[in-house]
């Protein structure tokens, strides 16, 4: 049972990455505030509301050794300042389209990474979702259609690299949930990453909103909203969902992505993204926990699915 509760915690996960897409496309579109500039902001006041939160009801969950220093450092240039700034790169040489294909093979590194680190079997179910989630995210992504990308050896390069290098994140929560509690291993990353994102700033960047405050409160909304609540929801599932299934889980937000775009502004699905979604779906559901009844108890079956 707690793994069919964080198989739904990562699902609302990616419901909330989903919104993150019209509120960046408002920020970007309607202020002077630079991609790298709005990325420190994300982490930084997602880690100051934490850290505040956390220092105030739960000061007992930061306590930290020396040792969990690197492994926090670490956490936050790679799995928060590195994976963003090598999106902002791919998308910016290789297009929206592609740099998002080449951006989800972050499941396949997630498996192979999880299976050394962790021991986590690459079952049959995982194999075949591995290849759904593929194909989906190509489709949706339209990622097929070669006048939708420009492609050439760097951008294949950065593209791939933000994949792998986002892949870590998780990798990096699976191990920050087991030293400390889900909500302080993400402020202490957010907060290394945020620290490591505002070296990256160039001079007069960071403050390029000036006085519009509502630029602030969009920047302030998307924070504290679905960042830190997708986030949030996917550090909690890695909990007791193995790391290969989680990130197979992810790309559900490209189907709820579209949804929304759909509703908010009438942005229309061609016959092969509806496939591609559908695909997506498909893999998920091959991921979910399978329980059996035994004469005395409920056992998760560990041969398929999500074992």
């Amino acid at each position: 049972m707690r793994q069919t509760r964080s198989y739904l915690l990562a699902l609302a996960s990616t419901l909330a990455f989903a919104t993150t897409g019209p509120l960046i496309k408002y920020i970007l579109l309607n202020t002077d505030l630079p991609p790298i500039s709005l990325a420190f902001w994300r982490a930084a006041f997602v880690a100051l509301f934490m850290l505040l939160a956390l220092g105030t009801l739960r000061p007992g969950w930061l306590r930290m050794t020396r040792r969990d220093v690197p492994f926090y450092l670490a956490y936050g240039l790679i799995g928060v300042a590195l994976s963003q700034t090598l999106w902002v790169y791919s998308v910016s040489l290789n297009g929206a389209a592609m740099a998002t294909a080449l951006f989800y093979v972050s499941p396949a590194f997630v498996a192979l990474f999880s299976r050394l680190l962790f021991g986590e079997p690459i079952t049959r179910a995982k194999q075949v979702a591995l290849v759904l989630t593929l194909a989906g995210v190509v489709l949706i992504s339209q990622a097929h259609d070669l006048a939708q990308f420009r492609l050439g050896w760097r951008g294949v390069l950065v593209g791939v690299a933000s994949g792998l290098v986002y892949s870590t994140y998780t990798l990096f929560s699976k191990e920050g949930s087991q030293r400390h509690h889900p909500w302080a291993a993400m402020a202490y990353a957010f907060a290394f990453g945020a620290f490591f994102l505002g070296l990256a700033q160039g001079q007069g960047e960071m403050l390029a909103l000036g006085g519009a405050w509502q630029g602030w409160a969009v920047v302030l909304f998307l924070a504290l909203g679905p960042t830190l609540g997708g986030y949030g929801l996917y550090t909690f599932s890695l909990r007791d969902l193995p790391a290969g299934v989680a990130s197979l889980i992810l790309p559900l937000e490209l189907v709820f992505a579209a949804i929304i775009a759909f509703m908010a502004f009438d942005e229309r699905w061609h016959p092969l993204q509806i496939l591609g979604a559908l695909l997506i779906v498909l893999s998920i559901l091959l991921l979910r926990p399978r329980v059996r009844r035994q004469p005395a108890a409920l056992t998760l079956e560990k041969d398929e699915g999500i074992a």
